[in-house]
């Protein structure tokens, strides 16, 4: 048998040559290696190598069998050591025994500059060689990891610059208002007749007043910005109130010198003049209760049936100047029916007015004074 040690021997291998070297044992010590050297080099001697994760040795000797190989060389196993093939292999199918301790530590990852080296748990732990390489960015020697053994090595890892995740949008910040838009109310004009006043005419009895209408919109602002109004609620504040309006009732019309001339009936007549003239007599016969009254402007002759006397009218000429305010105060043989006859200051005028058409007003107010009304005021041609 012949043992080659490339390493320390196993802890539990025990040596079964013993040389003791002295004087008196040396023929003894030579006789046996004869006997030993013949039977290496026999034919039945086989040469296998065992590596006891410590020191590897390479043994030729004569055996058949892994377990045989190991009991040559005083190997036993313990219950923490483990065979990388089975004790009753034929030596001859196996390149190398290799003894190795039971891993009881969990996975380890590791990273290096350029490769990732992975450590599991086994249940055999391959042979570590007494010089291991360095790991990446280890300051430690293989030595303080000699349980922990590469499984897997990953080739060189691809670094990527990984993508900025985006910034999130910040959440948008709504909020509400509310906000009370006026609206005013127009007043509408209310009319009531007054009999007082002359019919076209009017006067503000009362003002208006406007109301007030309110509008409550709810406006919604992202981040303070106005994006939509929605109308919520419509609500009259205050009420409008109408203006008062009086419109007169009282007939009249407008006068050839432009006064309004208010009345109750018209009259359409023939008008003819008279004077002072001595057939006519100077004296007008008026009722007995009334007593005379001297012709002048103003004073014309009716027919009482037609129109009564003391009678304030008014004389609007068709097609000429009215003769204007006038007192029926007189009465002709000549003077029926719808017929006047109007007292004028001298007889060449009372020629050229000759007969005309005119339109007799009663007067709305009969107490008035016609004269007063007139002043100085004479027809002229």
């Amino acid at each position: 048998m012949k043992v080659q040690k490339f390493g320390k021997f196993h802890k539990k291998m025990t040596k079964s040559i013993m040389l003791f070297v002295c004087p008196l044992a040396l023929a003894a010590v030579l006789v046996a290696s004869l006997a030993v050297a013949g039977a290496v080099f026999s034919d039945n001697t086989k040469t296998v190598m065992i590596s006891d994760g410590s020191a590897l040795y390479e043994l030729t000797a004569d055996c058949d069998t892994v377990s045989e190989a190991l009991s040559l060389l005083g190997i036993s196993l313990d219950e923490n050591e483990i065979l990388n093939c089975g004790l009753e292999d034929d030596v001859d199918s196996v390149d190398i025994i290799k003894i190795s301790q039971k891993i009881e530590y969990g996975s380890v990852e590791y990273t290096g500059a350029d490769t990732l080296v992975k450590f599991e748990k086994v249940e055999e732990t391959p042979s570590v060689p007494e010089e291991m390489p360095q790991l990446p960015g280890i300051d430690k020697d293989f030595e303080d990891i000699e349980d922990m053994i590469p499984s897997e090595t990953i080739g060189p890892v691809e670094t990527t610059t990984p993508e900025p995740e985006p910034t999130p949008e910040p959440e948008p910040v709504v909020t509400l208002d509310y906000e009370d838009v006026i609206e005013e109310i127009p007043f509408d004009t209310t009319y009531v007749e007054d009999n007082s006043m002359l019919e076209g005419d009017s006067k503000v009895v009362s003002e208006g007043e406007v109301g007030i209408k309110t509008h409550v919109y709810e406006i919604t602002y992202v981040d303070g910005v106005e994006t939509g109004r929605e109308l919520v609620k419509v609500k009259d504040t205050k009420a409008p109130v109408n203006r008062v309006v009086a419109t007169g009732t009282i007939s009249n019309f407008l006068s050839s010198r432009g006064d309004k001339v208010a009345f109750t009936k018209k009259v359409n007549c023939v008008a003819t003049a008279y004077t002072n003239d001595a057939k006519w007599g100077n004296k007008v016969y008026w009722t007995s209760q009334l007593g005379g009254l001297t012709t002048r402007w103003g004073v014309i002759a009716v027919d009482p049936n037609v129109i009564p006397l003391g009678t304030l009218v008014y004389i609007k000429g068709i097609g000429t100047d009215d003769y204007g305010y006038a007192i029926c105060a007189d009465i002709g043989g000549s003077i029926k029916g719808n017929r006047v006859d109007l007292w004028m200051d001298y007889e060449d005028l009372c020629n050229t007015w000759g007969v005309r058409e005119v339109e007799v007003y009663i007067l709305e107010d009969q107490s008035c004074d016609v004269f007063a009304l007139r002043g100085d005021y004479e027809w002229e041609p």
